[in-house]
């Protein structure tokens, strides 16, 4: 019979709590678009969450600190042309193109949340996301 492969916990429970708590709101705030009160508490709650995976990032020294896994240029073009060539390297989590669409999420849910706190009403959050998500899938 084969060894079984060693399972490798990557991610600390921060991040899995940050992670799935984000994800779990921005589901629900798909599903429940009124603009009402608990869609907008359930939004600080996920720029919250957002912010403490940040600060969590700036502290950490494992797999979650951003000094491990932070992309830059030169492995984001080293990863497209492995991708290109039908040869993608294996990643332990994100590869750099995730790592790049996880940052624009945190930033597309701060900024959805900053603008609602300046002032907007509730139809103007409205039309502010529907800028910000076009052509994003939606209910």
């Amino acid at each position: 019979m084969p060894a079984r492969p060693e399972s490798v916990r990557v991610w600390d429970l921060v991040v899995r709590l940050t992670h799935w708590g984000v994800a779990a709101i921005v589901v629900w705030d798909l599903y429940e678009d009124s603009g009402g009160p608990l869609h907008r508490n359930l939004g600080y709650v996920a720029a919250g969450l957002v912010m403490l995976r940040l600060a969590w990032g700036c502290v950490s020294n494992g797999p979650a600190g951003f000094a491990n896994w932070l992309p830059n240029w030169s492995g984001l073009a080293r990863h497209v042309k492995a991708m290109v060539a039908g040869r993608p390297p294996r990643h332990l989590s994100h590869p750099p193109l995730g790592d790049v669409m996880m940052l624009a999420l945190w930033a597309l849910i701060l900024l959805l949340r900053s603008r609602v706190d300046r002032g907007w009403t509730a139809s103007g959050a409205r039309t502010g996301r529907k800028t910000c998500t076009h052509g994003l899938p939606t209910h």
